[in-house]
């Protein structure tokens, strides 16, 4: 899964959850998260799995990077 790295930090400000603690739920380093945020790297199944869990997917459907994953917004 690819994110939109704005919309996702201010997902994280409305939540008050920092980097840090997204990256120690996902089980990886905060540099690496980083790049995941800057696109170079999608998220795989698990850490997308866990983001939804953590979030909502109410709440991710704005963040989500549809266009980015060549796939047609469901909603």
């Amino acid at each position: 899964m690819k994110v939109r790295a704005s919309k996702f930090i201010t997902l994280l400000k409305r939540s008050k959850t920092s980097l840090l603690t997204i990256s120690r739920e996902l089980g990886v380093c905060e540099s690496k998260l980083i790049r995941m945020l800057n696109g170079s790297q999608p998220f795989d199944y698990q850490q997308s799995k866990r983001i939804l869990e953590i979030f909502g997917a109410d709440a991710m459907v704005s963040v989500i990077d549809w266009e980015g994953m060549n796939v047609r917004c469901p909603v």
